[in-house]
């Protein structure tokens, strides 16, 4: 999963950082690799505390300190509570680098999370890679999920080719034959449309127009004409933000019925879960529309381990954004049972190898995401699945992150 706020970074001049209460609190350890039973096991999560990205950051940290709770009241992880502190980042890669060599500084941390984007990622992996420090990442950039380069991070989010491929998963399933692209020029529009190409293609469908717009347009409406006049029997849309209303309404204004399926982009923006003219729910350019959700982050009233964790991270702050954000909640029960397989959480070469045991995965019980397959040769998040963990449902109104489906 790689939602579109990724794209977006914004200027910062300072960053402040602040331990927050309720995680668990002792004397720090001198290092991220000789803590000892006594000593509290200590995260350092980077994230958005202000700035543009301050919604997605407020989740990814709230999504933390909500399983770190969980775990300290479980006894810890290897005996050690959880003592997280939150940096801001605002958001931005320098401002990133920054915090991070300053919290090292003060004594190396045993595990780091992010709330993104992926510049983030870029820019801090090889500093965390060389202290060793464990990394859990929300933003995968090209080559995050290499452990040959970064043996010690594990994305938590998935990538873009594996939100196509879901897409590409469901179209055949329908039956589709001839489908019709239309995504944004930003960099992760256009990777987005190649492998929206490639993968349908080699699904055995046609891509019959695969067409750019301008994320600064406000209308897409020739763009729209041009797939239109193909014929897709159905179409794949890339949007996130002001540009996913601007192409439904160019549907409405072509009166065009033709099924659209939005990617997780388009499902993260806030317009979707809302009615008009605030939104874009009760418009005739959505009638059509599906967009792609994890299991977690479409309300269920039986899903008990998720209502539990979105009731404690809401607890915290109200949820502002798709709980598909709210991955940092699994990487804190991924640490937890790897240093169970481990017995120890001192070690990160050895919590890192655990992490690629397929029953440390089952073992953790994850929620947001119902189980991580990191293999020994790549840590992503579905490497070793043979399919797609999506789900495809109309928008709905959101709250708490969750969209709540309309009977």
């Amino acid at each position: 999963m790689k939602i579109r706020a990724v794209r977006i970074v914004a200027v910062a001049v300072a960053a402040a950082s602040l331990s927050l209460a309720g995680c668990g609190s002792s004397s720090d350890s001198s290092s991220g690799s000789s803590g000892g039973a006594g000593d509290p096991f200590k995260l350092l999560v980077s994230g958005a505390a202000s700035g543009p990205l301050a919604a997605q950051g407020s989740t990814a940290i709230n999504a933390a300190k909500a399983a770190a709770d969980k775990v300290n009241s479980e006894g810890g992880v290897a005996g050690r509570k959880i003592q997280v502190t939150v940096v801001d980042d605002q958001g931005d890669p320098t401002t990133a680098v920054s915090v991070l060599q300053q919290a090292i500084a003060k004594g190396k941390p045993d595990a780091y999370m992010n709330s993104g984007p992926s510049t983030i990622a870029a820019a801090t992996l090889p500093i965390l890679t060389n202290n060793k420090i464990l990394s859990f990442n929300t933003g995968p950039t090209a080559d995050s999920d290499n452990p040959a380069k970064y043996p010690y991070n594990f994305d938590l989010a998935q990538d873009a080719g594996t939100g196509v491929k879901g897409i590409a998963e469901e179209l055949k399933s329908k039956g589709y034959k001839k489908i019709g692209v239309i995504h944004g020029n930003s960099a992760y529009g256009q990777t987005f449309g190649k492998l929206a190409q490639s993968t349908l293609s080699d699904m055995g469908m046609t891509v019959v127009a695969n067409q750019e717009y301008d994320t600064t347009a406000l209308d897409m409406t020739p763009q729209l004409e041009n797939v239109k006049s193909a014929n897709p029997d159905a179409v794949v849309l890339d949007a996130y933000g002001a540009p996913v209303g601007y192409v439904l309404k160019g549907v409405e204004k072509l009166n065009w019925t033709v099924p659209i399926y939005g990617n997780t982009s388009v499902t993260a923006t806030s317009l979707t879960g809302m009615r008009a003219p605030q939104g874009i729910l009760g418009t005739k350019g959505a009638e059509n529309l599906l967009v792609e959700a994890t299991p977690s982050s479409v309300f269920d009233a039986k899903a008990t381990d998720v209502n539990q964790a979105v009731a404690a991270m809401a607890k915290l702050a109200p949820i502002q954004t798709s709980v598909i954000l709210a991955v940092n909640y699994d990487g804190v029960l991924l640490i937890k049972a790897a240093a169970d397989k481990v017995g120890a959480a001192n070690d990160s070469t050895k919590l890192a190898q655990a992490l690629t045991d397929s029953q440390v995965q089952k073992d953790a019980k994850t929620v947001i995401t119902p189980l991580y397959a990191y293999t020994a040769t790549k840590h992503a998040p579905s490497a070793g699945l043979d399919k797609t963990i999506y789900i495809f449902v109309q928008p709905a109104p959101v709250k708490n992150g969750q969209i709540h489906p309309e009977s």
